[in-house]
């Protein structure tokens, strides 16, 4: 409290000299951009006491905005910063992000953190489980270990066995390509369960559990699937091979279960079940350069989302389709970008800010709208974009340097300098954004000369 008392009486001195100079007739941008800075700074200095929850919760949506960008290094650094503030509440979320790349022993020694001890915890047989069990089963420190042992190979601590099941060597010969020799796959059913559990090992990456319980899946029971249990086995087949990195092969699987077929006629489909499969095909075509498919799948998805009624839904699945919904605004407006189609691309990022944020904050959505503003060349909406973006995470280097470039094209130096400077300390690493950064300070250097 001494330190914060002791900043703040100098940041405010600092701020009256700033305002005192920006008054005057002859202030520069430099005096203007360095009293928003104080300002700014003043104000989280200010602020900083608030709720330790209130901070941890902006944390973690950060963690979950740099994920959701790929930014790795970013996301890791946010999730530490969430441990050093409240190390139990970070903990799952973290071991989450841990075991989705790859770093099966780190994520276990942090769930193993949570759990119950293993002299006191039985293993998890996935037969006795209710369907609701399994469900919750990510939730829980006990469930999440249990899932990354068995990946991990540490011990057999989920009982995948299915009763009356031969032997898993003659499934494994099919090599998961075809759904045959499975049943009427009720909730109360093993099956079903295995494919639950499928689902959580393909949220988390984990490869090996992810085969195991499709294999045994379909290999449960002994006719075969029809309509919703179809697609639903197809659409967890075509996520594992996206997981193998077989981008075609999980196309080719998504494209036919689109379509009716002697199986499934997609007019009975499940609306959330059908925006699924057209979102994973988008997701796979756009990966595999086939993004005209991909724009009418994921076209396709968003219709199929609007015909359902969130309101009339229960929360868990309104909060799926919310979230199907955000990740398929993201890639469709990431395509109309690509596609140098800058106009549909501040439409949809426009549209992507007022969405629901079941998944970070939103700073994905400002960064991309500021972006097709700035190709557009409307430097007042793209400006107040990119700021938006950094207010809702200040640690995002894109959004830095983007502000920097833009103001750098503008001959705004008193806000790109700082903004270069930030960009750089926050760990910008895209190529092109810095070679444009180059390129643009070495033009303005040699004009002065």
């Amino acid at each position: 409290d001494t330190v914060r008392l002791r900043a703040l009486r100098i940041l405010e001195e600092e701020a009256t000299l700033i305002s005192a100079l920006v008054s005057d007739t002859e202030n520069t941008p430099e005096d203007v951009f360095r009293a928003r800075l104080l300002a700014d700074l003043f104000t989280t200095v200010e602020d900083s006491r608030q709720d330790q929850s209130e901070q941890f919760a902006r944390l973690e949506r950060n963690a979950s905005e740099a994920e959701m960008q790929g930014a790795w290094q970013r996301c890791a650094a946010t999730w530490y910063k969430c441990l050093v503030l409240d190390r139990a509440k970070s903990r799952l979320g973290f071991a989450r992000f841990l075991a989705r790349r790859g770093r099966l022993w780190e994520a276990i020694a942090l769930a193993t953190e949570d759990a119950t001890p293993a002299a006191k915890r039985p293993p998890l047989v996935v037969c006795d489980q209710t369907s609701e069990a399994l469900l919750e089963l990510e939730e829980s420190a006990e469930g999440i270990l249990a899932l990354l042992e068995y990946e991990a190979g540490k011990h057999d601590r989920i009982d995948l066995s299915v009763p009356e099941l031969t032997t898993v060597a003659s499934a494994e010969t099919k090599d998961l390509e075809s759904s045959v020799s499975v049943g009427p796959d009720s909730a109360d059913e093993p099956a079903s369960k295995l494919r639950q559990i499928a689902k959580l090992a393909l949220d988390l990456n984990l490869v090996k559990l992810a085969r195991t319980a499709l294999i045994r899946a379909n290999a449960a029971d002994a006719t075969p699937l029809l309509d919703e249990r179809f697609v639903e086995n197809e659409l967890l087949r075509a996520r594992f091979k996206l997981l193998e990195g077989r981008v075609g092969a999980a196309r080719a699987i998504l494209r036919d279960a689109s379509q009716d077929s002697p199986n499934a006629s997609v007019a009975t489909l499940p609306g959330l079940l059908r925006a699924e499969v057209l979102f994973y095909l988008g997701s796979a075509a756009a990966q595999d350069e086939g993004e005209a498919v991909a724009r009418g799948a994921l076209s396709g998805c968003m219709a199929a989302l609007n015909e359902l009624d969130p309101v009339a839904e229960p929360p868990r699945t309104k909060f799926l389709l919310d979230d199907l919904r955000l990740r398929a605004t993201q890639l469709m407006a990431g395509i109309a970008l690509r596609a140098q189609d800058a106009r549909k691309a501040r439409v949809l990022y426009r549209n992507a800010t007022q969405l629901v944020a079941t998944r970070g904050n939103l700073c994905w959505a400002w960064l991309g709208l500021g972006e097709a503003c700035r190709r557009l060349e409307e430097p007042v909406a793209a400006d107040r974009a990119f700021k938006q973006a950094i207010v809702l995470d200040d640690c995002c280097a894109e959004a830095w340097g983007s502000l920097a470039r833009l103001q750098l094209e503008q001959r705004n130096l008193g806000e790109a300098l700082p903004a270069v400077e930030l960009a750089l300390s926050t760990g910008l690493g895209d190529t092109n954004m810095l070679r444009d950064l180059s390129s643009l300070l070495e033009n303005r250097a040699a004009s002065w000369k």
